[in-house]
């Protein structure tokens, strides 16, 4: 009777003993990962909303152009953050040979947490897309498992139409169709190199594809009826002004 005693009452300790070290782990891991150390890292510092007109310009020939850290994080901020949206601050340092770091402030399930991240860009010039790799990924101070890693991206994707979460991966959209009535063109990067403190852009000539968009609709079916709505009348009385029997207009002299 006495040794089940001991035996019941060992038991008894070592689940306590379990138990106490599981809520002190637990306590700790609550602890760490609402640490939030990197307020200076992920808070825009400087505002450059000069991204999209540079990119405008040199989309117009299909020149190179680089958008400094400045003119990228604040159209990151400005498109993606908000205090409504999974992205509460965001912040990108780039780097030419080594894998980027993001700092960021998100909103998941509920609770506000600081986010740090290395991540690797490549570039695919013929699907359009740049696909982001993360690893190295903390939540507060707490390096979270790669499961968690992408549960978050794909709250995140499913919140963005310009992103998708897939097979690892978060790609982000680089090829935009723009339609005005019956004529469509296309913008697309043909280049993007992360660089010490920027990333270096190129895309496709938006003037030869407009010039070539509006030749192909003149060509069509629906383009030609249009010139003859636009031009019918004015070669219509052409023809009749210089029809056999019309008398052409002359100088007009005195007497």
């Amino acid at each position: 009777m006495k040794k089940k005693k001991r035996i019941i009452c060992g038991i008894i300790i070592s689940f306590a003993v379990i138990l106490t070290a599981a809520l002190t782990a637990g306590g700790i891991c609550l602890n760490l990962v609402h640490q939030d150390h990197i307020q200076d890292q992920y808070t825009l510092k400087e505002r450059d909303d000069s991204f999209l007109w540079d990119a405008l310009k040199s989309s117009l020939l299909g020149s190179v152009y680089e958008a400094s850290e400045a003119e990228v994080n604040t159209y990151l901020n400005d498109t993606f953050c908000g205090k409504d949206k999974f992205l509460r601050n965001v912040m990108v340092y780039f780097y030419k040979d080594a894998p980027c770091e993001i700092y960021a402030k998100i909103h998941y399930r509920d609770q506000d947490y600081a986010l740090f991240s290395m991540a690797d860009l490549t570039f695919d010039a013929e699907e359009g897309i740049v696909g982001v790799t993360f690893h190295d990924v903390k939540l507060g101070e707490l390096p979270i498992p790669q499961n968690t890693v992408r549960s978050i991206l794909s709250s995140f994707a499913q919140s963005h139409e310009l992103v998708e979460f897939r097979d690892g991966l978060l790609y982000v959209t680089s090829r935009y169709e723009y339609r005005i009535k019956s004529v469509s063109f296309h913008l697309y990067l043909t280049e993007f190199s992360p660089q010490n403190g920027s990333i270096r852009c190129r895309t496709n000539s938006v003037s030869r594809e407009i010039l070539i968009a509006v030749k192909d609709y003149l060509l069509s079916a629906d383009g030609r009826e249009m010139l003859k709505r636009l031009f019918g009348s004015v070669t219509d009385g052409l023809k009749n002004l210089f029809s056999p029997g019309k008398k052409t207009p002359t100088s007009i002299g005195r007497g």
